[in-house]
């Protein structure tokens, strides 16, 4: 499949070719997000080469330096790991699991933070999904909730229209501070120290895979909703 540039792309929604995404965009991104930590390591490994032929007494030098090839080969790991994660959302394997099961999952993995409030209809009970990765979806916007400036609880809100389940998770931060407000869903974009910009990406990946997907609802100084949808499986 062709993009308007000719360029490989890949499919990050569903079966039916939705949302494409340009392969040699995300190659590009991350490159970029390799070349910060490698130009470390290579300053640092010039660091080592000069303590080592250098006089005793520079072990502080030493030790620093080599604490930064540690931290920063670790980086490395990660990103390399989740841009695996990114590209492999595709074989799912999609359970009937309960919304209360999936929620607090996704608490748990969602970080330390005030409880949410939560309203679920009785109409929507369970949800079929591939509960790992789902799960995983809404960890993310929990964790984002919590990290939003605000110490108030977020508020995860389900509901359901016209064979559509709705999640949204609202915070009442200071919003999302960038024009557009979608590029929070670039891939290796972030502009919080020490976040690689990756969460919210992988999270929408996975919804368009079970043919849903996240959108920012609504987002200012009063708090951003994030909308989860996804089609309603019986």
């Amino acid at each position: 499949m062709k993009d308007r540039d000719s360029k490989e792309t890949f499919v990050s929604g569903g079966p039916d070719g939705s949302a494409p995404t340009s392969l040699a965009r995300d190659v590009d991104r991350l490159v970029h997000k390799f070349r910060t930590p490698l130009n470390s390591l290579s300053l640092n490994a010039d660091l080592l080469g000069s303590v080592s032929a250098a006089k005793p007494g520079k072990e502080a030098l030493y030790a620093r330096a080599l604490k930064s090839l540690q931290l920063e080969v670790g980086r490395l790991d990660k990103i390399a790991g989740d841009f695996q994660r990114y590209v492999s959302v595709s074989a799912l394997k999609p359970l009937s699991v309960s919304l209360n099961e999936l929620i607090t999952g996704a608490l748990a993995e969602g970080g330390d933070g005030p409880k949410p409030e939560i309203v679920i209809p009785k109409t929507v009970t369970a949800l079929q999904v591939d509960p790992r990765l789902f799960v995983s979806v809404l960890a993310e916007l929990i964790k984002n909730a919590r990290e939003s400036g605000s110490d108030a609880a977020p508020r995860i809100e389900v509901s359901e229209t016209g064979g559509v389940v709705v999640i949204d998770v609202t915070d009442q931060g200071t919003g999302i501070d960038l024009d557009p407000a979608e590029r929070a869903f670039e891939l290796f974009f972030s502009v919080k120290q020490g976040h690689l910009g990756f969460g919210l990406t992988f999270a929408r990946r996975i919804a368009r895979a079970h043919g849903g997907d996240i959108t920012i609802a609504k987002t200012g100084k009063e708090g951003t909703t994030m909308r989860v949808t996804l089609p309603r499986r019986k």
